[in-house]
């Protein structure tokens, strides 16, 4: 059985520069792709895998990220979003990762 996830996952450190414009290139890119969204794609960026230069400046980047259509979220809700039934094989293995 094939399971198909169709999103884009960004994070890393510097969120305010670094993921701040990657989300921004995936979401908003214009030409033949017409962004990540146009070609059905969700951009998620978990927090807790990013790493800012102060609260404050971090905390913006999100609030600009979610306006631009992405979703802020976690590493842990990510997994389990992916392998909801903790009882299959690929359940015990998203625990296994996070």
């Amino acid at each position: 059985m094939a399971i198909l996830f169709q999103f884009l996952l960004s994070a890393g450190f510097a969120t305010e520069v670094v993921v701040l414009h990657a989300v921004r290139e995936a979401m908003l890119q214009q030409g033949a792709a017409q962004g990540a969204i146009a070609a059905g794609y969700q951009v998620y960026v978990p927090v807790d895998a990013c790493g800012g230069m102060s609260d404050r400046t971090e905390e913006a980047a999100f609030r600009e990220i979610e306006a631009a259509n992405g979703v802020t979220t976690s590493v842990v809700t990510l997994a389990t979003g992916m392998a909801p039934d903790f009882t299959t094989e690929l359940g015990k293995q998203m625990f296994a990762i996070s």
